[in-house]
């Protein structure tokens, strides 16, 4: 089954996709649509947990909802990843696939083929190999995680060709026929959930009536239900107020909106921004109407309704006064909006770190060229920045360490983070009549102060003058990498000092180390020992272990190794062995190193994710422009202010080999 990704949100992963059809799976067992509509009306909308690989409990990475796809008989799934290693795994397409785990009451056997009866779901599992191909995951912009009370649940049917006309007359009456029990259309045979299926939204409190039934967009074509560009699009501007608009609950609006957004998507056209059909729908008539069916995309009819509106109004006068007073409107509204803004902050987060570096680029770019600008025509300087978020790049040198440890952003002012640390308490056994002994349990405090770090650079005015959008975005791309790599380097530094054991081969100091004392596969076991004799606990998933190129070599030359290359977690496509004995791999020539004997030796870490450091943050990536006019340049500098500290020194081992 494979994945398809959507978006975040609210630092998680937004997800959806097929999570079973009715048919026979790879393990021989067949699922019925009957059994697997009742499983998904017996959970009602609740959520199931989302695990790895069908591991217990402790190791869940999100929740789920399901609900069942009549129309094409599947199981569908809605779910939200809040773990950041499971999230990274499925937007960087190592992970594509989902799997149900679901108890039985009774099983039939035919003909081989094992039919569960009764079904009652558990969980769903992020998978490599799925047990039903098509199970798959898409990542969404925004999904909701709960039943759509009026808005119609989204569901995908064949879409008709891009360019057939929209008669809403002629679809309404075929999604009558089609829903009637007999093809009559008429209201007393009619089977209203197969019929809801034609629109976006309906009066779930009187769901026996045509007039509860709004914002059709399907037609019957052929026997099969479809759905129709133009009528999706007519819909959408209908939602917002175009052509007397719909009456619904402001409440559904958005429901309506993501519905019939991936219906957009379906066509593989971009939805019209929420934001935007919003701020159209408070426009004065008959520029709103104009306005939204351009902007959905039906830019004919918005013309023509354009045209039919002056036909009608000649006659009183009004219509070129009532225009010309719409237009200012929006004029001045519009102007309002191009206000100089001296600071930037890119709330809206962009889908992909090109797509970051493209908006972030853009700003430096125009930035870049008014100072030059301005140095000429002898307007006041006011230093412009522009503040970024820092994003993981999925792939490259930088391995973003910070999601692996518990991040603590500070407040405007203040200069450290202070982080509570105590200690564990061990039960011993109570004597009736004696009074016990009081355990001993210390508090300690982890204080961090952060630091700045950056980089600067200047262009002339010249070639400042000459900058374009898409430089300005390799010079964002270049500082978001620098200050990754940045980060990476202060915890590493962190992790190497702190570290509460250090192995090397045979036992030896470092300094005894020779060319043959090169890095095995069982130093990791034996860390991983050393983590448990310090009840440091942990479960697949839960470890990092970052290595030098060196070391990352010789492991791979190991007989061992290259069995688990074969049978194991060995991705193919990016000649990485992404996790050994459960602990997750990562290669980086960053690592810090030392001297052995005549060797230089390389400062392997293993550590546990959020409990072996912290990182503090008091400014992240800030990108600044300014001029210095006796030099005739214009500058662009980038800085962020951070500090790890270690948080727990037996989570942290050190492996020291040549």
């Amino acid at each position: 089954m494979s994945l398809e990704v959507l978006g975040w949100a609210n630092g998680s992963l937004r997800i959806k996709g097929v999570l079973a059809p009715a048919r026979v799976s790879r393990n021989n067992r067949l699922y019925l649509p009957e059994e697997l509509k009742k499983m998904a009306e017996e959970l009602d909308g609740g959520e199931v947990p989302v695990y790895w690989e069908h591991v217990s409990a402790r190791n869940a990475v999100g929740k789920a909802r399901i609900r069942w796809d009549d129309v094409n008989k599947v199981l569908r799934y809605e779910a939200e990843i809040f773990d950041e290693e499971a999230a990274e795994k499925i937007r960087s397409g190592v992970v594509k696939h989902v799997s149900l785990g679901a108890d039985y009451e009774v099983i039939d056997l035919v003909d081989d083929i094992i039919v569960p009866r009764n079904l009652h779901l558990r969980e769903i599992s992020l998978v490599a190999v799925p047990g039903i191909p098509e199970a798959n995951i898409e990542i969404m912009e925004s999904i909701k995680l709960r039943a759509v009370e009026r808005a119609v649940q989204l569901h995908e049917t064949p879409t008709a060709p891009i360019d057939r006309p929209w008669d809403k007359q002629r679809a309404v009456e075929s999604l009558r026929r089609w829903a009637s029990v007999d093809g009559s259309g008429d209201k007393e045979s009619i089977d209203w959930e197969k019929y809801r299926l034609g629109f976006a939204w309906y009066d779930e409190e009187n769901p026996e009536e045509f007039g509860s039934y709004k914002l059709p967009h399907h037609e019957v074509i052929d026997g099969k239900l479809c759905v129709v560009w133009r009528g999706v699009a007519a819909a959408m501007a209908a939602l917002f107020g175009a052509r007397g608009g719909v009456n619904i609950p402001e409440k559904d609006v958005k429901d309506v909106y993501e519905h019939l957004a991936a219906h957009y998507r379906q066509f593989e056209k971009e939805p019209p921004s929420l934001d935007r059909l919003v701020e159209l729908s408070r426009l004065m008539e008959p520029v709103k109407s104009f306005k939204l069916l351009e902007y959905v995309g039906l830019i004919d009819e918005a013309y023509a309704a354009l045209k039919e509106l002056f036909e009608e109004s000649l006659d009183t006068g009004h219509a070129k006064n009532t225009l010309t007073t719409s237009v200012v409107g929006v004029g001045e509204m519009e102007e309002k909006k191009d206000e100089k803004v001296i600071v930037e902050r890119l709330d809206p987060k962009p889908k992909t770190f090109g797509e970051l570096c493209r908006q972030v680029g853009k700003r430096i770019a125009e930035s870049v060229k008014l100072k030059a600008r301005e140095a000429v025509t002898g307007t006041s300087d006011q230093p412009v920045t522009h503040a970024m978020p820092l994003f993981r790049i999925p792939a490259g040198a930088p391995l973003g360490l910070r999601a692996f440890g518990e991040v603590v952003a500070l407040e405007r002012g203040e200069k450290t983070a202070t982080l509570p640390i105590i200690n564990s308490i061990t039960f011993s056994e109570l004597t009736p009549g004696t009074e016990p002994t009081e355990a001993t349990q210390t508090i300690t405090f982890a204080e961090v102060t952060p630091t700045e770090y950056g980089a600067i650079q200047s262009f002339t005015y010249v070639d400042a003058e000459r900058m374009t959008e898409d430089l300005g975005a390799v010079i964002a791309r270049c500082f978001a990498e620098a200050a990754q790599l940045s980060s990476d380097d202060v915890i590493l530094q962190e992790l190497d000092s702190a570290a509460g054991a250090t192995i090397t081969p045979g036992g030896k100091s470092e300094s005894e180390l020779t060319a043959d004392d090169k890095f095995t596969s069982d130093l990791i076991l034996s860390a991983l020992t050393r983590l448990r004799n310090e009840n440091v606990a942990f479960a697949p998933g839960d470890l990092v272990l970052v290595l030098h190129p060196k070391q990352y070599e010789d492991l791979l030359k190991e007989d061992y190794v290259k069995t688990a290359m074969q049978f194991g977690t060995f991705d193919p496509q990016t000649g990485v062995i992404a996790r050994l004995f459960g602990v997750d791999i990562f290669v980086s020539p960053r690592v810090k190193t030392g001297t052995g004997s005549g060797v230089t030796t390389y400062h392997a870490v293993l550590f546990k994710k959020k409990d072996a450091f912290i990182m503090a943050i008091s400014r992240d990536l800030l990108i600044e422009t300014f001029r210095d006019v006796k030099a005739r340049k214009v500058y662009v500098a980038g800085s962020h202010c951070i500090a790890a500290k270690a948080k727990w020194d037996k989570a942290i081992v050190k492996i020291v080999t040549a």
